[in-house]
């Protein structure tokens, strides 16, 4: 969250925080209450977290170069509606073509899965398992960096 202690209240600041507890997908309802104290507002969040059996759930473990927000957007598209295998490979695969993108040659990803009751995939919380390893400077990075050498004519 953005809103620290000791920090300067901004509506835009605590409608960036709600947007961001929902985006991770671990809570059901957020809310942000304030109540004054003499020259400043002690702000209370409320959150009902999402319960860990029943529909797929998502997550993210090893990533350091993305947060668990933006690699969801990432897949989002791919994950939509029910559930499948080959939904689930191909969000994997697209997880490692983005990190391939930025640089992270050497990705890999594997897929997690803990059973929480029935036999069917809806009842599974999927856990991207990330190993980013080092990332590689493109080939182009390089060409815009002025020389040490180069001297004004």
């Amino acid at each position: 969250m953005k809103l620290r202690e000791g920090s300067h209240y901004s509506t835009e600041l605590a409608d960036q925080d709600l947007v961001a507890l929902f985006e991770s997908g671990l809570i059901d309802d957020a809310r942000i209450l304030a109540e004054p104290r003499d020259k400043s507002i002690r702000l209370i969040v409320e959150v009902r977290e999402r319960q860990r059996c029943g529909p797929c759930q998502r997550g993210f473990i090893g990533n350091t170069a993305f947060s668990d927000q933006k690699l969801a957007k990432v897949i989002s598209s791919r994950l939509k509606g029910l559930f499948t295998e080959s939904k689930l490979e191909e969000a994997r695969q697209e997880l490692e073509r983005y990190y391939r993108r930025w640089g992270y040659k050497q990705v890999h990803i594997t897929i997690d899965y803990e059973h929480w009751g029935k036999r069917s995939v809806q009842d599974f919380v999927i856990v991207f398992v990330i190993k980013e390893g080092p990332r590689t400077q493109p080939w182009y990075e390089g060409l815009f960096r002025p020389s040490e050498k180069a001297t004004a004519p």
